[in-house]
């Protein structure tokens, strides 16, 4: 685009898992009794990943970058957007 704003894409596979624990103790006013019960949940996804950004050169060694993704997963459609600033070694 420039020499300091420059554009880029990138697409790939993305994999995502969940695990998720709860637990919930229920007492029972007119008895006393305590009930506890509790349930476990795992998925897990892939998919494909889609992304653009733009990187700015604020110096030759410094520079700010921000992009957004898409990731299109069989069970879920995610979206992130990034800022960020780098240093080039």
């Amino acid at each position: 685009m420039t020499s300091k704003l420059s554009a880029f894409a990138r697409v790939g596979v993305a994999r995502a898992e969940l695990d998720v624990s709860s637990s919930a103790t229920v007492t029972d006013v007119d008895t006393g009794e305590t009930t506890t019960t509790a349930s476990d949940f795992t998925n897990s996804d892939t998919g494909i990943a889609l992304g653009v950004g733009l990187t700015y050169d604020i110096t030759d060694r410094l520079y700010i970058r921000g992009d957004y993704s898409r990731y299109d997963l069989e069970n879920a459609e995610l979206d992130s957007v990034g800022l960020g600033i780098g240093v080039r070694f």
